[in-house]
């Protein structure tokens, strides 16, 4: 449970967070940019949720942010005039086509806004007059109507009295035939009543107003009051004319036009104008945000239109800036939308330096949305823990004995038949293994075979726990991905420098196949490139000759012959014992005549057969290219066989060619990781072969032979480890510095890979794990993190004090 604790908190602090970058790397990456701009600068403007944290997604963005601050101060503003001319014209056009383009068209669209604009103002003016004619008609010829009226019954009742403005119809008839005077009552009345009729009848021609007309009974009172409630309404209606007729006009729209004025078609004619306008001005592709005229009424289009034409006199006038714009609009069009999102918010703020404050805000919140409360904050308590395992290994080899001595009892018959076939059989290896792997693996609890040996075994389901498969750079994938299912698990070894050649058979399928490596290096370890620079130590000898290449054997007799000459020419080493020599030929019809060559000498006891004896009692052998597995020699000598031939339509084979299959590449880096001191290549290439060669890497076999001809590095060009080393560089600077900050006495020094402190007030330095922990690793061994704590407090005279990342966010 323990170890469970631990190694939950170690994986939390080894968990990649940014990248491959560890929560402790990517601290002092925002550290780093922290101390310039603070982390909150960009909060209002930003969501993490726009952004996926991703190296290629940053550097993508500070790549445009590497350009922006320049461009950006020139224009000095985010919401300059010019912003909204299209995209196209910047993305297109050089700068003085579009300078040319968008002054062209901009003139022509104001003249025919300007006549447009005309045209509206025009019928707006004639509609409103013609509109205020009419409604000036209709009142008047009620209001004369009206005081016709009323003075007819002014003049009724001054000529005929009271009494006579009460009598009805039927009175006046009867006494209009023995009176004149009631006859002419009877007409002056009749015609009062006529009067008020016609001037119903106006009313109700468009009756603009509200008014209704009581029943009057024929009664001359009636009537007049009826009038002079009517002459009241009829002039409120006239005094408020005036603000409703220009109500009318705001609200005016073809269908909404008088229906007595004929002026339906007028307006609809130019309401379908200015539509046409509009599309052509979007058509034309001088704005970016297309135009729309939503508005209905014919005043609210005018003001559209002026809005338009204002628009592109301001964009007219600002052309003088067009100089230092187009730079930064053709810049700005040219990135994403989430690049644009970050330089508008940094536009925004504007603060000293672009860069820091996105990466300030950037790295928060990558180590925010990466926190796991299982990360570390206080130190190991690795004593207890040490001591616990101690006790534990104390018994397990007992324990071991005793689990495998019951196991190889339970099996012991079925091992003594084996024992008893092989004795009487005498199979070879393989046949042992192909029959017997299952019997022998419950009695041995490991079984170590080269790959060739290996691919004998045959097995339906796992019979191993783990398969090992050691020098996986110089394993031939196929063969190797053959043995999987041997195993419930598989652990792959390979050289740190040709892992990551992505040419590495076996390591290049596995990365592929998304496995990632499990690096095993420490803190204060030599790195993989820095034991590449010293294994480079190895001796390399080059001797080109003028041997042939015979196309019908693949055989370079004249590299043998100096193969042999060179076997006589070996010395013992300083111990006075020969040097263990390979001979490693790229045929294997010229292994075979070299192999006959050395037979022959020792048959015949010709000259140098001691030497070759004493060599092969030391491990002298001849090998195909692709038989150098496990294999490690003092001394290497190779034949490179390949050559020209005496054909002059193929001056130089082709065979060659074979090293850039897969298995020819796999040969080459087994031979690259099969010699110790010394190689000595004997070659018949020209010297323009060479060259040819080290011009085509992708042809990696080839690629390697030539650079080891040419004494060049035998590997290809490989990444090295200087990127994430100095982003846990950064870290350790920002610690640092922070630590400076709060204690200006303390002084600093690097010892052996480590940063040591030194606090006058304390005798002991500290040696300060900026990560925690000794391993580099995704995983470690507590045990031996213990055994490193004591070992480095002894060898550096400091105490080891770890810091947890968490702790300075």
């Amino acid at each position: 449970r323990r170890k469970e604790t631990l190694d939950a908190k170690y994986s939390a602090s080894r968990k990649a967070v940014f990248g491959e970058k560890d929560f402790g790397e990517t601290l002092g990456l925002f550290l780093e940019s922290s101390q310039l701009e603070p982390k909150e600068l960009l909060n209002s403007y930003l969501e993490e949720n726009d952004f996926n944290f991703t190296e290629d997604e940053l550097e993508n963005i500070l790549k445009a942010i590497g350009e922006a601050p320049v461009l950006f101060n020139e224009v000095g503003t985010l919401d300059h005039p010019l912003t909204v001319i299209h995209s196209e014209i910047f993305l297109q056009y050089e700068e003085k086509q579009a300078l040319e383009l968008i002054k062209s068209e901009l003139y022509n669209f104001g003249e025919e806004a300007n006549a447009l604009q005309h045209k509206f103002i025009r019928l707006q003016n004639d509609y409103s007059e013609r509109l205020k004619e009419h409604y000036n008609d209709y009142f008047q010829r009620l209001r004369n109507k009206a005081f016709d009226l009323k003075e007819q019954i002014s003049d009724y009742i001054s000529h005929y009295g009271a009494d006579l403005r009460k009598s009805g119809k039927g009175t006046l008839k009867l006494y209009g035939i023995f009176s004149e005077k009631f006859k002419k009552a009877l007409a002056q009345r009749e015609h009062i009543f006529s009067t008020y009729a016609g001037l119903q009848d106006i009313f109700a021609e468009f009756q603009y107003f509200e008014h209704r007309f009581e029943k009057t009974e024929k009664n001359i009172d009636l009537v007049s009051a009826n009038l002079e409630n009517f002459i009241q309404q009829l002039q409120h209606w006239w005094q408020l004319q005036n603000e409703s007729t220009k109500d009318e006009l705001m609200r005016l729209t073809h269908k909404t036009a008088h229906p007595h004025l004929n002026f339906n078609e007028p307006l609809k004619a130019l309401e379908d104008e200015i539509e046409q306008f509009i599309d052509k001005l979007n058509e034309s592709g001088v704005y970016q945000l297309p135009l729309q005229c939503n508005m209905l009424t014919i005043p609210r289009k005018q003001r559209f239109l002026e809005d338009k034409m204002s628009m592109m006199e301001q964009t007219l006038y600002h052309l003088r800036d067009f100089g230092i714009f187009y730079p930064w609009q053709k810049f700005w069009f040219s990135q994403d939308t989430l690049t644009r999102k970050v330089i508008k918010a940094l536009g925004r703020v504007n603060p000293r330096n672009w860069e820091a404050a996105f990466r300030s805000w950037y790295f928060n919140k990558a180590l925010s949305l990466a926190y796991d409360p299982d990360l570390p904050s206080e130190d190991f308590d690795l004593e207890d823990y040490y001591n616990g395992v101690n006790n534990l290994i104390n018994q397990l080899p007992a324990e071991i004995n005793r689990i495998w001595d019951k196991k190889r009892n339970h099996k012991a018959e079925d091992f003594k038949k084996i024992a008893e076939e092989i004795t009487s059989k005498n199979p070879s290896v393989k046949e042992i293994l192909r029959f017997h792997t299952p019997g022998l693996t419950n009695y041995f609890p490991v079984l170590m075979a080269t790959q060739k040996i290996a691919t004998s075994i045959n097995a339906d389901e796992p019979i191993f726990d783990y398969l090992l498969i050691d020098e996986a750079q110089s394993s031939f994938a196929e063969a190797s991905i053959a043995l999987f299912p041997l195993a419930k698990r598989v652990v792959v070894f390979t050289n740190r420098k040709t892992e990551n050649s992505s040419d590495a058979p076996l390591p290049k399928v596995l990365r592929d196949s998304g496995i990632k490596p499990f690096v095993l290096e420490n803190f204060h370890d030599k790195r993989a490139a820095d034991l590449w620079r010293l294994e480079n130590e190895l001796r390399i000898q080059t001797e080109k000759i003028n041997g042939r290449f015979e196309e019908t054997t693949s055989i370079n007799t004249a590299e043998a012959d100096r193969v042999i000459h060179l076997l006589n020419n070996i010395r013992p080493t300083s111990t006075r014992t020969l040097p263990a020599v390979g001979i490693v030929c790229l045929t294997r019809n010229q292994r075979d005549f070299i192999a006959d060559y050395l037979l022959r000498i020792k048959q015949r006891r010709q000259t140098g057969v001691e030497t070759i004896q004493q060599l092969e009692r030391n491990g002298l052998g001849v090998f195909h290219i692709n038989e150098l597995d496990g294999r490690l020699f003092d001394q290497v000598i190779l034949s490179t066989t390949f050559g020209e031939t005496e054909s002059k339509k193929k001056p130089f084979t082709t065979k060659i060619q074979t090293l850039n299959t897969s298995e020819g590449i796999a040969g080459m880096h087994k031979l690259m990781s099969c010699v110790k001191n010394e190689l000595q290549l004997i070659h018949s290439i020209p010297a323009s072969i060479v060259k040819e060669f080290l011009q085509t890497p992708d042809q990696l076999g080839t690629f390697l032979l030539a650079g080891l001809i040419k004494h060049q590095n035998i590997s290809p060009i490989l990444k090295t480890e200087e990127d994430t080393l100095k982003a846990g560089k950064v870290w350790e600077e920002q610690l640092e510095r922070s630590i400076r900050e709060k204690s200006p006495e303390v002084s600093f020094r690097q010892d052996r890979g480590f940063l040591i402190l030194q606090d006058p007030d304390q005798e002991k330095a500290k040696l300060l794990l900026t990560n925690g922990c000794f391993a580099q690793t995704p995983a470690t061994d507590f045990y031996w993190e213990y055994q490193q704590r004591l070992f480095w407090e002894e060898a550096l005279d400091a105490e080891v004090h770890p810091v947890w990342p968490v702790e300075w966010r």
